[in-house]
């Protein structure tokens, strides 16, 4: 009649033994190392001059800003694609497997990455960003289509 007592309570500590030794072989999440997903970065001058060789059509160029902004000022032969409408580009118009050249711009560069690393998820490898975005884009001298202000 022992015996009956003594399996459950050798069972007990055997289990409590096997998950010590499971906890303390798994490393803790705070000591694994993050790895950045690597971006393709590309001047404003870089890019251009990338598009120009490939010929019009060729490529794919987004300014991933809102519509209102996009309005105000954006790179010439950019297309407006608000980072909220990608998730509906994406999932209907954008082949994969596309051989061109996907090129990203917003404001500042941030927006354009987050819409970078969306595309990148979801398969995409023919991904450049423009550096620091429009205010980059202007301030090599690449050519912009602005609003205008006054008519004469």
């Amino acid at each position: 009649m022992t015996y009956k007592y003594i399996y459950p309570s050798i069972a007990i500590v055997l289990s409590i033994l096997f998950g010590i030794v499971i906890a303390l072989s798994i490393p803790t999440i705070r000591y694994t190392q993050y790895v950045e997903p690597t971006r393709v970065e590309v001047s404003p001058t870089q890019a251009r001059a990338e598009m120009m060789k490939s010929g019009t059509g060729n490529y794919l160029f987004f300014d991933v800003r809102s519509l209102k902004e996009y309005n105000e000022l954006h790179a010439e032969n950019s297309t407006s694609v608000p980072i909220a409408d990608l998730y509906n580009l994406w999932r209907s118009d954008l082949p994969r497997t596309s051989d061109k050249q996907i090129y990203l711009i917003c404001t500042s560069g941030r927006l354009a990455a987050v819409a970078y690393d969306f595309l990148e998820h979801h398969g995409y490898r023919n991904i450049r960003h423009i550096e620091w975005g429009i205010s980059n884009w202007i301030s090599e001298n690449q050519p912009v289509i602005a609003k205008k202000i006054f008519d004469n």
